[in-house]
C-alpha cells in the first residue's frame, strides 16, 4: 500500500471512530432525557417493619393525613405541638430518599416549642400514590399547604415551610405562592439542574433537564423571612448555593454556616437545631 492509500485508510478509520463516538454520546443524551426520573428521584418505601410504617412512631396523638391532589393521594402525619387551640405549624419537605416520617422521632423539639409538625411523603414515595416529577411535587406542596391551613388545629397565619436538600426548592415554591410566617432551607440549591450539571459536567444538562426547580428565580418575589442552614464542607450542594439564595431573597434572610458539616451529617448537628429553634421562637404567635 502506498503512502496516500495508508493516509486515506487512517482518515476513514478516524471518521468511523468519530461517528461511533458521536452516536454513543447522542445515545447517552437520549437516555438521560428519557430516563432521568429514575436518575433524579429515589422514592422511599414502607416495608412494614420500619418505625414509620404506621405513621404512629412518635406519639399516640399523631394524626394521619390523606391529601387528594391532581392524579395522586399524598399520605403522612401531623404531630401536634404542645398547647391548646390552633397551633403554629411546620410543613417539612424532605430530601431525596429521606423517610420523612422518621423526622417525628428526631424533631420532637419542634413539637415541644408548641409547633405542629407535618410530615407528608412526596407522590410515589412511601404510601403516597402517583409518580414523582418536579412539576407535580411543586404543585402538590401548595395543595398540601392549603389543606393543612384549613384545619381547625392549625394557626394558618403562623406556618413555616422547612425544606431539606431536594425539598428546599419545594418549600421555596410554597413561600412564593402563599404568605408564610417564614421559610427554612437546609442545604438548598439555587437551581436543581446546576447540581445535576456538576455531576454530569460532560453533558448539556440544561438542555436535557425536564425536572427543573429554579429556586433562585423564585427568590426575589418572596418576602417571607428566610433562614438558610448549610454545611461548610457540603460537596454535593456547595454553600455557594445558599449564599446566592440569601442574596437574591426578596425579604429578610440570613445564612448560618455550620463548620465542618457536610451534606450527610448536617441533620445531626446541634447547630441546625439551634438555628431552626431560634427562628421558630421568633415566629411564634
Amino acid at each position: 500500500m502506498d503512502a496516500p492509500s495508508r493516509s486515506s485508510a487512517r482518515w476513514r478509520w478516524l471518521r468511523r471512530a468519530l461517528v461511533a463516538l458521536a452516536a454513543l454520546y447522542a445515545a447517552i443524551c437520549a437516555a438521560v432525557f428519557f430516563l432521568q426520573e429514575g436518575m433524579l428521584f429515589h422514592p422511599t418505601t414502607l416495608d412494614g417493619t420500619a418505625p414509620d410504617a404506621t405513621g404512629r412512631e412518635s406519639t399516640a396523638s399523631s394524626q394521619p393525613l390523606e391529601i387528594p391532589v391532581d392524579g395522586a393521594v399524598l399520605r403522612g402525619i401531623l404531630v401536634p405541638g404542645v398547647g391548646e387551640g390552633p397551633r403554629p405549624t411546620v410543613l417539612y419537605f424532605g430530601g431525596n430518599a429521606e423517610r420523612v416520617r422518621q423526622r417525628a422521632s428526631d424533631r420532637g423539639w419542634v413539637m415541644a416549642l408548641g409547633w405542629n409538625l407535618v410530615l407528608v411523603s412526596y407522590r410515589g414515595y412511601d404510601d403516597s400514590t402517583g409518580s414523582p416529577s418536579a412539576a407535580a411535587l411543586l404543585s402538590d406542596a401548595v395543595a398540601l399547604h392549603d389543606a393543612v391551613a384549613a384545619r381547625p388545629d392549625v394557626d394558618s397565619t403562623h406556618i413555616v415551610a422547612w425544606g431539606n436538600s431536594l425539598g428546599s426548592g419545594i418549600a421555596a415554591r410554597v413561600a412564593r405562592e402563599r404568605e408564610l410566617a417564614g421559610a427554612v432551607l437546609s442545604m438548598p440549591y439555587a437551581r436543581l439542574s446546576a447540581i445535576a450539571g456538576d455531576v454530569y459536567w460532560w453533558l448539556p444538562v440544561r438542555l436535557l433537564f425536564r425536572h427543573e426547580i429554579d429556586t433562585i428565580a423564585d427568590a426575589p418575589s418572596i418576602t417571607d423571612p428566610l433562614l438558610v442552614v448549610h454545611g461548610e464542607q457540603d460537596t454535593l450542594i456547595p454553600p455557594t448555593h445558599g449564599r446566592r439564595l440569601v442574596d437574591a431573597w426578596g425579604g429578610p434572610a440570613r445564612l448560618e454556616l455550620v463548620s465542618g458539616a457536610g451534606h450527610d451529617d448536617l441533620g445531626r448537628r446541634p447547630e441546625l437545631r439551634a438555628a431552626v429553634e431560634a427562628f421558630l421562637r421568633e415566629r411564634s404567635p
